[in-house]
Parts: C-alpha cells; sequence; structure tokens
C-alpha cells in the first residue's frame, strides 16, 4: 500500500510510536506521550506520508523524559485561526475537481498545478521559506520548491481517496520529491514540479512529460532507491489515446494532419538516434510559413511541437 509505504518499514515500536504522534498532532496537543522517543526514521515516515500536518515544525522538538515516561511537545508554525483559513483553500480546491473520477481527476489536477503553481526560483542560496516546503505555499501562495508542490498534491489525491505517496531521490545533482499513484492497480511516478517547469516553453497546453510513467522513464533523469514496481504503461494518456509513436508510426501520423495544424501533441519513442529525423519531419509537415517552437523533455522520448502563424 503507498499510502502507508514508509509506515510498512517501522518496526513494531516505531509503528506504535508514529500511530501516537500523528493522533497527538492531529489534534495539535501540547504534549503527546509515547512509549519510546522516535528516532530519525519515524520522523521522516510521519512527514512524508501526512501532508495534512503542514503547520507542524518539525525541525524543533521538546523533549522530556521521567520514570520511564517520553513526553514530546510539538511546536506548531500556524494558529488554528490560521489553519482554519489554510484547511478552507484547500477543501474548496479540492471541490473544485471532486466529481470528476479515475485518470480524468489526477490530469486535471495535475494541470492545474501545472497552470498556476510556479517553482520558486529565490529559495537558491537563500534561507528557505517554511511555506514553500509545505502545501501551504501551493495552495495560499501559487509556488513552492519540489517538496511543498508534491506534498500539495499528494494531499488533493489522498484526499480523493487514491492510493498514493511521496518520493525522495535526486534529479541533476540536486536533491528532490515527486509522486507516486496507484490507478487502475498500477503504480506510476507524477513529477509535477517538472512538468511545471517544462511547460514554460510550451505554451498552450502543458507538459505530461512526467506523468504517470514508469520507473525506466523515472530513472532516465532521477536517482532514487525505494521500489514503486512502476513498470505499465496502460494509463499514460499517450498510450490511451493511441499518440505514441516510432519513426514510421510518426510520419504517417503527421504525414495526414490538416495544414493549418497548430498542436501536435504526442510521444515519440524511437531510438536516440532517431531523434534528429522526428523534429526534420514534423518540421516540414508543420512549418507553413511561419515558425515552429518545439519543446524536448530531458528524457528525449516525449516531443511536444507548436506552429505559430500559418
Amino acid at each position: 500500500m503507498l499510502s502507508k509505504y514508509y509506515y510498512n518499514q517501522l518496526n513494531s515500536t516505531g509503528k506504535t510510536v508514529y500511530d501516537a504522534l500523528v493522533a497527538g498532532l492531529e489534534q495539535r496537543q501540547k504534549e503527546i506521550r509515547v512509549p519510546e522517543l522516535p528516532n530519525e526514521k519515524v520522523m521522516a515516515a510521519i512527514r512524508m506520508e501526512n501532508p495534512q500536518l503542514y503547520f507542524v515544525d518539525f525541525s524543533v522538538w521538546n523533549v522530556t523524559e521521567f520514570m520511564g515516561i517520553h513526553k514530546i511537545a510539538p511546536t506548531y508554525m500556524y494558529d488554528e485561526r490560521q489553519c482554519d483559513t489554510i484547511n478552507a483553500k484547500a477543501e474548496a480546491l479540492y471541490r473544485r475537481f471532486a466529481p470528476l473520477e479515475g485518470e480524468y481527476f489526477l490530469r486535471k489536477v495535475h494541470n492545474y498545478f501545472v497552470r498556476t503553481v510556479s517553482y520558486d526560483e529565490t529559495e537558491k542560496g537563500k534561507t528557505p521559506l517554511l511555506e514553500n516546503h509545505s502545501l501551504v505555499g501551493s495552495v495560499m501562495n501559487g509556488r513552492g520548491v519540489c517538496e511543498g508542490i508534491s506534498f500539495a498534491f499528494d494531499f488533493l489525491l489522498k484526499r480523493k481517496g487514491f492510493d498514493c505517496t511521496v518520493v525522495t531521490g535526486m534529479c541533476e545533482g540536486e536533491g528532490h520529491m515527486w509522486n507516486v499513484v496507484c490507478l487502475n492497480g498500477n503504480n506510476y511516478h507524477i513529477d509535477v514540479t517538472n512538468d511545471i517547469t517544462q511547460t514554460g516553453s510550451c505554451f498552450d497546453k502543458p507538459c505530461y512529460f512526467y506523468y504517470l510513467i514508469t520507473d525506466d522513464a523515472m530513472r532516465k533523469t532521477a536517482t532514487f532507491e525505494e521500489r514503486f514496481q512502476c513498470t505499465q504503461t496502460a494509463d499514460n494518456p499517450f498510450y490511451l489515446s493511441g499518440k505514441m509513436f516510432g519513426d514510421d508510426g510518426l510520419r504517417r501520423y503527421l504525414a495526414v494532419l490538416p495544414r493549418d495544424t497548430r498542436t501536435v501533441f504526442f510521444k515519440y519513442i524511437g531510438s536516440k538516434g532517431e531523434r534528429e529525423v522526428a523534429q526534420t519531419v514534423a518540421e516540414r509537415l508543420l512549418v507553413q510559413g511561419g515558425s515552429l517552437v518545439s519543446s524536448v523533455d530531458k528524457t528525449g522520448t516525449i516531443y511536444y511541437f507548436t506552429a505559430m502563424g500559418g
């Protein structure tokens, strides 16, 4: 179960501590009694799996021990009135998409983030803004970093009932966080942050470069240790819509497009040596007296073209 992926890796005592802390934090208790002090693995599991605890400062813990009794006094970053405001905004956002089901819900929430949430570049080299690292940044301010964006996405998916979690790893030499979700019995990676940064050059449509992809596809740009068994492609929109081509298939697809086509949206799975062929074919068929703007994802497997003018 993805939603308890990290919890299930704890020993029995760790799970007891986890349960006690989560229950106490959700109730905003001033002191929480636990059978033993939580270790780093327990704390990481709590933070990774509970985006609703955005109001807890996990870096500050006041601990007391007396005659074998352990108590933890958490630090809460937002008062109850502030939390009411944040919760109301998050709930309103959820209700916007709640009538949707299955992959369509995932796609619309993904697209909302890609269109309205920006990656906060101002954090680099500066003191981190705490709200950027929780759902608060994305929900309240429309900005965040990968950690906060992933927590916000995870929150909305769990609110809908999806089995999902967040995962940490490395991307281009830096720490990174994204999501894994189970859809129709299959696990998939969704990296909203990378789709946000890629969409900046794609104009009128959001990118799906990192939407419902496999372990192999994710490992082309990221490294991670967890094993989520993301091996299927059935629910990926490119496969669902039949817009997945090798070189010959791409030529046939582009050849029958109307001459006034302005946008082509597809997945190209040719070999590395065929990438230039695919782009050359697309440019020849799509540019009609105007210019072509193309955006190619970091893995080199998905192409998105917008013909401007013509």
